[in-house]
């Protein structure tokens, strides 16, 4: 009998056991709303309650802290059941405003933010990171809302990270050049849909998004005033986690504009066949002129429009120079077939040592190419120009110390002013035998090119002593293309 009984103890409490222990293996592990660890400084943040005026609706405005040494401020999106909308710059009696906190680092602002006061977040001289979840938020002054006032005045704020249920950014930092911000980082979320502003910094801005539909859709929305927002003038351009670095064209992009304009980190770029056109409001190729580190270009095979030989962009006939990327390196060579040649395409070029010009059945060279037109080549030795080539303007070398050697055609007739004041060591090998058959645009001045200082050299296949240390005769070496003068 005892021997039944202990058995049905030991039965009872082994079914206790498995009810137990399956009701809690059938728990849901994952907490729900009221399981939510609360804000770990909520105690620390003074809230002020405020009634809508339209709407009679009661709402939290934080308005301060109780404790200046907090570091993460995270401002909840309710406060004892309430919305909280406002960030304010008066704190509760007891407490210390935001402005002007030097121990804040980051700052989280809510989704149900509607204002903030513009003072309310100034002078934050330690914050470092901002996470805007703000939807529609207002930055007003004193007085009505008006959306655009910037905040953040006096912090070197450094990232930037956009919440995904925001489709409008406001226009949060400084952007003028006395007062520009220090973000360096800006994450994107795939919800935004514009800039009412831009960010402006005077550092390179690491801009992170998903994909570069998202970067188009960006760069080419029109803010609140109908422009295309700015966001920087040098940025880094990260897509989907990766650095862009060799730009492959996606083939939804047909007409490209300026949407990668002063991205630093694009080194190369490729253009599929079915692009079309590369222009901007200020005209033709601006898409391709303000990417500075620009070193490489390609152009797939089967386009109607454009071509690219050597890294040099062109027309599909090769008939015209559309644009020589700015970081390009060595000799230059201008193909017999291109009869037009886009001003500004060797300005600055300062990796270029060489330029052969083929071709100057050309606008450009039959009048003499523009002022400035190989301004700033600094490493730029030798120049080599076609038959057909009359002149040079008035400051065509400026900036470009190493020249050395310029070999121009016996048509060439005109030497404007100061061609190459910058570069002492350089001197013009025509091909014509007679001396003197280069004349000085700047006559009128200086007939007999008194003040020039430019040496010239012309072409003789005998020994001809110099006249002077200014102007003297050539030869070509052995090799038929070094020029040696007698």
């Amino acid at each position: 009998f005892m021997k039944k009984i202990m058995l049905m103890i030991v039965a009872v409490a082994m079914t206790m056991f498995c009810v137990f222990s399956v009701a809690g293996c059938n728990q849901d592990p994952t907490p729900g709303p009221d399981d939510e660890e609360p804000n770990p400084n909520e105690s620390q943040i003074q809230f002020a309650l405020r009634t809508d005026s339209i709407t009679n609706e009661e709402y939290y405005a934080a308005v301060g802290v109780t404790d200046e040494a907090i570091v993460n401020l995270v401002i909840p999106e309710t406060y004892q059941g309430k919305e909280v909308r406002a960030i304010e710059a008066i704190p509760e009696q007891g407490g210390y405003g935001f402005n002007g906190n030097k121990n804040i680092v980051s700052i989280t602002v809510p989704k149900t933010i509607k204002n903030i006061k513009v003072s309310a977040l100034n002078g934050l001289t330690s914050l470092k990171t901002v996470n805007w979840n703000a939807e529609d938020a207002y930055i007003s002054m004193v007085g009505a809302p008006t959306k655009n006032d910037r905040l953040f005045q006096g912090s070197k704020v450094e990232k930037l990270v956009i919440g995904k249920d925001v489709k409008v950014m406001p226009e949060l930092f400084p952007k003028d050049d006395w007062s520009r911000s220090y973000i360096e980082e800006l994450v994107v979320s795939d919800t935004l849909e514009r800039f009412d502003g831009s960010v402006w910094s005077r550092k390179v801005i690491n801009v992170k998004v998903s994909s570069f539909d998202k970067w188009v859709d960006l760069y080419t929305a029109k803010d609140g005033r109908g422009t295309s927002a700015f966001i920087n003038d040098k940025i880094n351009l990260y897509v989907d986690g990766k650095l862009v670095e060799d730009l492959v064209i996606p083939e939804s992009i047909t007409e490209l504009n300026a949407m990668f304009s002063y991205v630093e980190s694009i080194k190369s770029v490729k253009l599929h066949k079915n692009v079309k056109a590369l222009y901007t409001s200020y005209g033709d190729v601006y898409a391709l002129c303000d990417i500075p580190n620009l070193q490489k270009i390609e152009v797939e095979k089967g386009s109607t429009h454009y071509a690219a030989k050597d890294n040099i962009l062109y027309n599909a006939d090769f008939t015209e120079m559309i644009f020589v990327p700015y970081l390009i390196e060595g000799e230059v060579v201008v193909p017999e077939t291109v009869t037009v040649i886009k001003e500004q395409q060797f300005i600055n070029r300062t990796r270029m040592t060489k330029i052969v010009i083929n071709n100057t059945k050309n606008e450009a060279a039959q009048e003499g190419y523009s002022q400035n037109v190989f301004t700033g080549c600094t490493s730029l030795e030798t120049v080599i120009i076609a038959d057909g080539f009359t002149g040079f303007r008035d400051y065509t070398f400026k900036g470009c110390p190493n020249i050395k050697t310029v070999i121009v055609p016996a048509s060439m007739v005109s030497v404007g002013r100061c061609v190459l004041e910058d570069s002492p060591n350089a001197i013009i090998y025509s091909l014509s035998t007679e001396m003197y058959s280069i004349k000085y645009s700047n006559s009128n001045h200086d007939p007999d090119g008194k003040y020039q200082t430019t040496k010239r050299a012309y072409y003789s296949e005998t020994y001809k002593e110099a006249l002077s240390n200014k102007l003297m005769y050539w030869h070509y070496a052995e090799d038929g293309v070094t020029p040696v003068v007698w």
